[in-house]
């Protein structure tokens, strides 16, 4: 019997698109219309999509693969908006399965690149309705209803499902749900060619829209030695990672995914095969998959200054609406239960 060839670290090919108001770079992303191929090694030339029919819970990890499936769960891709990116909006994973049978779409700016006059669009500046977002946006020009912030390097914005948001003279790293509904509600009098599926526009997302007042979260997320939480949710956890020194990181079995995105900096990701200790390099600019399958592995930075962007997925745990969620998780005298997901750390050599 052959044995099982263990998996390792992926880049992909991007998938570059033009557009009138610049362009954006898929760096990994299982969308169903279109995937990214691995780049290199023994599944160069395979598309992301038919590494999860073929790997399933050995790329995810056996949790995330309970509840996602086939589908891989995370984009990640560069947007370089030279000019005002279309107004768009995303729905909810509950609308989006209902109506659509797909993942909804929450995501997260990152700013790698900004100018004095970059800014963000997200939600509304004050209370508004649906009504008047239809005729903003048929007329062509919504940015009175919006709220308008500037972006500076390093700024992070979290975007919920339903908040109207855009983007101008700035260069970000979106990470979002792997969804491909993007409904454009505004182009502001442009073509935007294929761009967008023109079934998904401002009259099918009227009913899911957030048309409260924006207001930012104003949680304070932990730091520790190197890692600086940029995102908490269920559907994906965001940190950046300053790397001085080499970091083991290390789990006894299978329990999830890591991606990471080099924004400064240069990184071996080092990996223990068969007899030898193989390299993976990861530039500024690059983004990695680490699958579950790869149970320890070492970041070693290449020069000074490097900094990545580690994006993960919590373990998933569905509630039971017949569990009571004050009773005791044991009965007296019961032994408590193991976790079936192992504990993944990291250690500074």
């Amino acid at each position: 019997m052959e044995e099982e060839r263990k998996l390792y670290p992926f880049k992909f090919i991007p998938i570059e698109d033009s557009f009138t108001w610049g362009e954006d770079k898929h760096q990994l992303a299982d969308l169903g219309y279109r995937d990214t191929f691995v780049k290199s090694g023994w599944l160069g030339g395979v598309s992301i999509s038919e590494v999860m029919d073929m790997y399933m819970d050995r790329v995810v990890g056996e949790n995330t693969f309970r509840y996602y499936g086939r589908q891989f769960p995370v984009s990640v891709k560069i947007v370089d908006a030279r000019d005002r990116t279309p107004l768009v909006v995303h729905p909810n994973d509950e609308i989006a399965s209902e109506r659509y049978d797909s993942l909804g779409k929450a995501k997260m700016w990152y700013v790698l690149e900004a100018t004095s006059s970059s800014k963000v669009f997200l939600g509304f500046k004050e209370d508004t309705d649906a009504s008047a977002l239809y005729a903003s946006c048929i007329a062509g020009d919504a940015t009175g209803l919006l709220n308008e912030l500037p972006a500076r390097k390093g700024d992070v914005f979290v975007i919920e499902p339903g908040t109207v948001n855009a983007a101008e003279s700035v260069k970000l790293l979106e990470i979002s749900e792997a969804s491909p509904l993007d409904f454009c509600l505004c182009s502001w009098g442009k073509e935007v060619g294929d761009q967008f599926d023109p079934a998904l526009n401002v009259i099918d997302a009227l009913d899911f829209i957030d048309y409260k007042r924006y207001k930012a979260s104003s949680e304070t997320l932990p730091k520790d030695q190197i890692s600086e939480k940029l995102a908490v949710r269920k559907e994906f956890t965001v940190s950046k990672m300053a790397l001085v020194n080499t970091v083991r990181i290390h789990s006894d079995e299978p329990t999830g995914f890591s991606v990471y995105s080099c924004l400064d900096g240069e990184v071996n990701v080092q990996v223990q095969e068969e007899e030898e200790k193989k390299s993976y390099q990861l530039k500024a600019g690059e983004t990695m998959l680490i699958p579950a399958d790869v149970l320890d592995f070492y970041l070693e930075p290449v020069r000074p200054g490097t900094v990545i962007i580690e994006t993960v997925l919590d373990p998933i745990i569905e509630e039971d609406e017949y569990i009571d969620p004050s009773a005791e998780p044991t009965l007296e005298g019961e032994e408590p239960q193991q976790s079936s997901i192992g504990d993944r750390s990291w250690r500074i050599l």
